[in-house]
């Protein structure tokens, strides 16, 4: 049975179930999380867009087995809910019903019959997403392809020995090591404490500060930090989805980290603010120690394989995916346009990082 969320009012009324089925589902990540998603819409509802979340039922049940946060854009096309912020997108389904393919063929046929869905395109799915993977083969025009990449680091528990987390990067040279814990001693009178919501109200005015400190040294956009995105980390944060990192220099304070703490142990990072690019790589040791002092863990960098992240740290590197499938003839002429336009804009970032201006 399917059942679609078209308003804000409607979305409340799943509140619960949405929850008990994101907490069972460990393949989620907090984008998956019906604050994130409820949030993200208030936010970001671009004009002619409209909500189309889809609860799955089982016919013999009366409890949603699987939700699908879509909405539909001014071109009608089906996407995830705020792709753009969103470093991983997919859907929240109960362990019994992931590898069911009825569902599936159901939650597409069902899609494919709407009269104003013309394409589905999700993106920023994981290589190993069964819906990619069912999506991606359930049409002769479902065309899947890599768009960007993330990486992560797996975190050993501390062992009680004396060492530290940089000694348990054991996949990293004595060399590389070495130069972390050199990086780690450059950086005198540093203080790193991380606050949430159960603790700590937002730190707004710091957070403020430390952006049009990057605009005025153009290391960031106004473009990239609009009112709207600071508003959306800050609501984030009240509703317990963020955490935040913070860095001092004495009592200055250098950097702010946003990163989100999944349920399995996976630390993702997110957003960070600071004053100096030093803080960036400072900020990331400091947070990958608390994963090590936390029992261990995921620590993940991401989307985008930034060269400093190579370097330092070596990760394991992992593709992202779009699947998209065009309906009608008009769709796919659509989606070959996009794809021009995609490869344009790659060029255009490409020149434009290679010249050192700024790029969002």
């Amino acid at each position: 049975m399917i059942k679609i969320i078209k308003t804000i009012n409607e979305l409340e009324t799943i509140r619960e179930c949405w929850n008990a089925l994101y907490e069972k589902d460990d393949y989620c990540t907090p984008f998956q999380s019906f604050d994130y998603n409820c949030i993200s819409w208030k936010k970001f509802c671009h004009k002619g867009y409209s909500l189309f979340v889809i609860v799955y039922s089982m016919k013999q049940e009366k409890t949603p087995c699987a939700i699908f946060p879509f909405c539909i854009d001014s071109k009608k096309c089906l996407r995830f809910i705020n792709e753009d912020h969103s470093d991983f997108q997919t859907a929240i389904i109960r362990a019994s019903v992931k590898a069911d393919l009825n569902m599936y063929e159901e939650v597409y046929g069902y899609i494919k019959g709407q009269p104003n869905i013309q394409r589905i395109c999700l993106n920023h799915l994981r290589h190993d997403d069964l819906l990619l993977h069912y999506l991606g083969h359930i049409s002769s025009y479902a065309r899947l392809y890599g768009t960007e990449s993330y990486s992560y680091l797996p975190i050993s528990p501390s062992q009680g020995d004396g060492g530290t987390f940089i000694d348990s990067l054991r996949h990293l040279t004595a060399k590389e090591r070495n130069r972390l814990k050199n990086i780690e001693k450059k950086a005198t009178d540093l203080s790193f404490k991380i606050i949430s919501i159960e603790s700590d109200d937002y730190p707004e005015k710091e957070t403020n500060e430390l952006v049009q400190t990057m605009i005025r040294k153009g290391i960031r956009s106004t473009a990239y930090f609009t009112d709207n995105l600071l508003g959306f980390i800050k609501e984030l944060y009240k509703a317990g989805v963020l955490k935040i990192g913070m860095i001092y220099q004495g009592k200055n304070l250098g950097s702010i980290s946003f990163f989100y703490q999944c349920k399995n142990g996976m630390c993702i990072q997110w957003i960070i603010v600071y004053s100096d690019k030093t803080y960036n790589l400072q900020a990331k040791l400091k947070i990958i120690n608390s994963v090590y002092e936390s029992g261990g863990g995921i620590f993940n960098f991401g989307r985008g394989t930034y060269a400093y992240k190579i370097q330092h740290f070596r990760p394991i590197i992992q593709n992202l995916f779009c699947v998209d499938i065009p309906f009608r003839r008009k769709a796919r002429i659509m989606l070959m346009l996009d794809s021009i336009k995609e490869v344009r804009k790659k060029i255009v970032y490409n020149i434009k990082k290679k010249l050192g201006i700024a790029v969002c």
